[in-house]
């Protein structure tokens, strides 16, 4: 199916403001410099010697607001979707372990031009340095250096402003799976009521992610994140839930998987890469009747800590809370009169 979509700024995009801090990594810094020709020219220009190591707590500390655009117009989408679906309980001629499978398969292609996004602060930087004349001042105009008393120099990276714009572009495209499962306890156990146990799996592999940015593709794919309001793309990740029932109890087992991925598209190649990660929650409930239940649940099952690294365009999302969080109630029923 192939659709077109319009959508024009919201208020907040065109004279929205707000104040952001965080880690960027200075394109003049020792390890970036020599990225490209014109980046170690502007920064030799600058009076930035490719020597410049700055400190963690610099790196961390640079402040910006991100600013709203009263220029924006609407951006324009076009997406395309196909797929298929296999329906086991449709298809007699399987065996009947079989016929309660279900798998559909999703193709989409997204194509937005004009999108309204804000740059991102790490990109506002590089490009500063990595582009010449006109197209480079609109860049730098949101760059500040000053004096450092930690680095003892005056050229630190000190602020970095953000802004919403229509950026060139975005191109998105994957594949959504999904397969359900599920089966009565009793036909494996001499057809007694014990319960029913399904099986659901969810998957997204992305094959493509390109942001356009001031006539250069940034690849955003395979990246834990991107500056802090864009997001990298993950090349593929999943959820696993199975699930029990029985009368008024349900009980809920949810994995997460994250596979192993870059911190970020500008992050230095020493920087080490996220490795794979697994969450679990769990939540059961047991309802006595249709006005009373009980119902309690872990997040992050297994106290499992974010994964978080040093020089890049943003931490990765936590995607969990850090510690093992516990949810209970009783509901009760509700009434509402006029």
């Amino acid at each position: 199916m192939k659709n077109k979509a319009v959508r024009a700024p919201v208020l907040s995009e065109y004279n929205g403001g707000s104040q952001t801090a965080g880690n960027i990594n200075d394109p003049c810094a020792t390890e970036r410099y020599s990225a490209n020709a014109t980046r170690a020219a502007n920064c030799l220009s600058a009076g930035i010697p490719s020597s410049y190591n700055p400190a963690t707590i610099t790196r961390q500390g640079v402040t910006g607001f991100v600013l709203g655009n009263s220029n924006l117009v609407p951006e324009e989408a076009e997406t395309l979707t196909y797929g298929l679906v296999f329906n086991g309980r449709d298809a007699d001629y399987l065996p009947s372990v079989l016929q309660p499978l279900v798998v559909t398969v999703d193709r989409f292609q997204i194509d937005i031009q004009k999108v309204i996004t804000t740059t991102g602060r790490q990109t506002i930087a590089d490009l500063c340095y990595d582009l010449s004349g006109a197209a480079r001042a609109q860049y730098c105009a949101l760059v500040t250096r000053g004096f450092s008393q930690i680095e003892g120099v005056g050229y630190a990276l000190q602020g970095v402003n953000d802004t919403v714009d229509n950026l060139g572009g975005l191109d998105v495209r994957g594949v959504d799976l999904q397969v359900d499962y599920g089966f009565q306890l009793g036909d494996l156990f001499g057809d007694k009521d014990i319960g029913r146990v399904n099986f659901n799996a969810v998957m997204t592999f992305y094959d493509k992610a390109d942001e356009l940015v001031a006539g250069s593709t940034i690849d955003l794919l395979g990246s834990a994140g991107g500056s802090t309001s864009d997001a990298g793309f993950l090349k593929k990740q999943g959820n696993f839930t199975t699930s029990y029932s029985n009368g008024g109890l349900k009980v809920n087992w949810v994995a997460r998987w994250i596979p192993k991925t870059k911190m970020s598209p500008f992050a230095a190649a020493a920087v080490p890469e996220v490795p794979a990660y697994w969450y679990h929650d769990v939540q059961a409930r047991y309802s006595f009747n249709d006005a009373v239940e009980v119902y309690g649940g872990v997040s992050n099952l297994l106290d499992k800590d974010p994964r978080s690294s040093r020089r890049v365009r943003r931490a990765p999302r936590p995607w969990t809370p850090s510690r093992p969080t516990t949810t209970s109630s009783v509901a009760k029923p509700m009434s509402a009169s006029s």
